[in-house]
């Protein structure tokens, strides 16, 4: 029963996601997501409060796991140019790819404004883990060959703005962009990871 509960919010939290990224979170009515789900509205609201608690949810589970692969890269040892550095990358941003439909809900949503703190900068904001010194993070993080900034502020702008928007914004148009200007999407993919690399990544290399 418990397994068979889980899939069935699971299934609905799914339904949510491409509804929302189709009709925008406004536009969407829980009638609409009880079809698509196969279940009765009365289900729906036994799992979840309120449509907005759907999108919470969809949000909190999507930022736990993306910031998961940042803190254990932070925190596993790996140097700056390491293998083991590029399959981390290399994960985060196939995370982001394959959940592009949650990205573009999250940046509507972030850009209407009518949340205290836009949904986007979640993906930014990580809370050092409790009982570590963040500061000491950055600094065996240097050691480590990443060249970053000791002011927490410079250090997010420098994240947001020429890292984590430029991987939203690709994961969002990739296709559109594929189909657009006639590349294949491995093309595509191998060309945006030379424009990071170019970009962000050269900021991290030690000096």
């Amino acid at each position: 029963m418990k397994r068979d509960s889980e899939q069935t919010k699971a299934r609905i939290l799914q339904c949510a996601i491409k509804l929302f990224a189709e009709k925008g979170f406004d536009g969407a009515r829980v009638d609409e997501l009880a079809g698509l789900a196969g279940v009765n509205k009365a289900l729906i609201y036994y799992y979840f409060k309120s449509k907005e608690e759907i999108l919470e949810t969809i949000f909190d589970c999507f930022i736990k796991e993306a910031n998961g692969i940042l803190m254990e890269m932070a925190s596993t040892g790996v140097s700056f140019d390491s293998k083991e550095m590029g399959l981390y990358m290399k994960q985060y941003s196939k995370y982001l790819l394959e959940n592009s439909d949650i990205l573009k809900i999250m940046m509507i949503e972030s850009i209407k404004g009518k949340t205290k703190v836009p949904p986007v900068f979640k993906l930014i904001d990580i809370s050092s883990p409790e009982g570590t010194d963040e500061e000491q993070i950055i600094i065996e993080m240097q050691k480590r060959g990443f060249n970053l900034e000791t002011n927490r502020n410079q250090r997010l702008i420098i994240e947001f703005f020429t890292g984590i928007i430029p991987e939203i914004c690709f994961s969002i148009f990739r296709k559109q962009w594929c189909n657009h200007f006639k590349v294949s999407n491995a093309d595509c993919v191998t060309m945006f990871k030379k424009a990071i690399d170019m970009t962000h990544k050269e900021h991290y290399k030690n000096k």
